[in-house]
């Protein structure tokens, strides 16, 4: 017989705007969830979106709890945070402590894993203030030297978080695929050549360099089409 879990997950950071950390969030956590085992599961959620609603469940295996902090308040989430979470914790123990957002509160019981999609901070500095490039910079490599494991969305990260922390354990799982997406978005085939690029519009998605490309094929006489998710 397998040891059960308590698995506390900080989603403190995600509300009703659809972003890719959050279709990951929800896919990956649909699928869990529904696994019948002896696992129990206390998802924190922000004071301004009810993420149950995310989500169909067959078991009584999950506890959502409410938390005072505002989704979209960084400072908000560090201050309160450092309160919040050391009674929080202490109250339920869990074995895992995962969470998607900074600062990383390590869990003093059982393990904390810290779930990134990006490393834009370190990579894009240029794009923020300098006190918030300078401030995230040191928060995330905080976490990176105290968290149990990393977990990321692709090799491409994890081989540039190596570079600014080797001794960093991280773990490659792949964005899963929601079918039910397929049938939502995709209302017809396009027979026609196409370019497919997804993100959320911001200056380094570098959306302006792809639509000049698209002009330059078009002058050369190559038809194409263009798809922005």
């Amino acid at each position: 017989m397998k040891t059960s879990k308590k698995i506390a997950i900080n989603a403190t950071i995600f509300n009703n705007q659809e972003s890719g950390a959050k279709r990951r969030f929800v896919s990956i956590y649909q699928e869990l969830l529904n696994i019948k085992n002896n696992n129990y599961y206390y998802i924190y959620m922000p004071k301004d979106c009810d993420i149950k609603k995310f989500f169909k469940l067959k078991y009584n295996n999950t506890k959502f709890i409410k938390t005072n902090f505002n989704s979209n308040s960084f400072f908000q989430r560090f201050f309160l945070g450092l309160f919040f979470w050391k009674q929080e914790l202490k109250k339920i123990r869990p074995d895992i402590f995962e969470t998607y957002t900074l600062p990383l509160i390590k869990s003093p019981f059982g393990k904390t894993f810290l779930t990134i999609h990006d490393i834009r901070y370190l990579k894009f500095p240029k794009f923020y203030s300098w006190f918030r490039a300078i401030f995230a910079k040191y928060i995330l490599l905080n976490a990176l030297m105290k968290s149990n494991m990393i977990i990321v969305v692709s090799e491409t990260i994890k081989n540039e978080i190596k570079y600014y922390s080797s001794d960093a354990n991280i773990k490659v799982i792949y964005n899963p695929l929601q079918f039910n997406l397929k049938n939502r978005y995709i209302k017809k085939k396009i027979k026609n050549n196409f370019i497919l690029t997804v993100g959320i519009v911001e200056k380094r998605k570098n959306y302006l360099r792809l639509i000049y490309a698209l002009e330059l094929l078009i002058f050369l006489g190559i038809k194409i089409n263009v798809i922005i998710v």
